[in-house]
């Protein structure tokens, strides 16, 4: 065999054994790396945001609505033949590899994204949370603005409220509700009624003993003077509309929108910044000024520093200070969960709008 045909039958045998596996290769890394860092984007974008609204800024979300990566592979080869009297082959082989992503963002706007951002979170929904392992005090604290006469910083819809809210009986009432919950003398349920589609319907319905042991007396008789149960009645409807009927319970919940704004009260600004006004002070009451992480039911914070935090589980950089969620402070974290689980459950468009910015690199 001449050394041409050697030469051509080697770089054939090379190149499609390296070009055919090339694929495959290829999915465990990116899939996983691209996910890692789409999930990252997204809390950072959602701590961000939720500083915006501290600062009275306009928040802005922008989605990945694709992921296109292209890969390539190319080989070359070279032989070269020298030599005095005898000759000497030198034969060379060489293979590059490329990827060219191409990522596409979608801006979260208009009429839809608006309604869905401002429309109140539906009870079902809450109690389908609940019934799948979710804090029903994390969700009541977070998701509900009124449920009866209880009020739970009504005022904190939107920026910071100059007068100090009323939140403690509500406080007690949810901590309450879930202790009860606990040891099964209070049962949230999701009925679905109809024989069908076309007329299913879907009610809420709260269940309280009217017998409890006597240990949880107590608990009971408050949780029922709370919400003005009334003591012989166990089988309470939730609705958002109120009808006045002594069997029904009326929750006013939050809108995603009120949910961040409500939230967004728990980010602990630079005292530089409040000194400059560029964010409104706590209400004063008798006894000083409120504390907001009291007044959230110490489910979340978001802590600021001038230097990079050490063990940040997410951080970001916003008028020259850093704000972030401490890496072991597992409630906030939870809530944090919960947030970005109700942004995607009550935001995401149905249809996606035409991309704002393609990034190829």
């Amino acid at each position: 065999m001449g050394m041409r045909s050697f030469f051509l039958l080697f770089v054939a045998c090379l190149l499609p054994g390296c070009v055919t596996r090339l694929g495959p290769r290829t999915v465990v890394p990116a899939r996983f790396d691209y996910n890692q860092a789409i999930a990252q984007s997204n809390d950072e974008q959602m701590l961000l945001n939720l500083v915006r609204l501290r600062y009275r800024d306009t928040p802005q979300f922008l989605s990945v609505s694709s992921v296109l990566s292209q890969y390539s592979l190319e080989g070359s080869a070279s032989a070269s033949a020298e030599g005095n009297g005898e000759r000497i082959w030198s034969l060379g082989t060489g293979i590059s590899y490329g990827e060219r992503p191409t990522i596409t963002y979608t801006p979260l706007q208009g009429e839809e994204f608006a309604r869905r951002m401002l429309t109140p979170i539906a009870p079902e929904a809450l109690i389908l949370l609940a019934q799948s392992g979710w804090s029903i005090e994390r969700l009541a604290q977070c998701c509900v603005e009124q449920i009866n006469a209880l009020r739970n910083v009504p005022s904190a819809f939107g920026p910071t409220p100059v007068e100090v809210p009323r939140f403690e009986e509500f406080r007690r009432f949810s901590r309450g509700l879930q202790e009860l919950q606990d040891v099964g003398l209070i049962d949230l349920v999701l009925e679905i009624t109809g024989s069908g589609s076309a007329d299913e319907r879907q009610e809420t319905w709260m269940y309280v003993q009217t017998q409890p042991p006597p240990e949880w007396a107590e608990r009971v008789a408050e949780t029922r003077r709370l919400l003005g149960l009334p003591a012989d009645v166990s089988r309470f409807r939730l609705s958002a509309c109120a009808s006045g009927e002594s069997n029904e319970i009326s929750i006013r919940s939050r809108s995603i929108f009120g949910m961040l704004f409500y939230l967004s009260q728990a980010v602990e600004v630079p005292p530089v910044h409040e000194a400059e006004g560029k964010v409104t002070g706590p209400p004063v009451a008798a006894g000083g000024e409120l504390d907001w992480f009291e007044a959230t039911g110490h489910i979340f914070r978001i802590r600021s520093q001038s230097a990079p935090p050490a063990g940040a589980f997410v951080a970001v950089r916003y008028r020259e200070h850093w704000f972030y969620i401490a890496d072991d402070d597992l409630e906030s974290k939870t809530t944090f969960s919960l947030i970005n689980l109700l942004f995607a459950q009550q935001a995401a468009p149905s249809v996606a709008f035409s991309p704002l910015v393609t990034v190829g690199t």
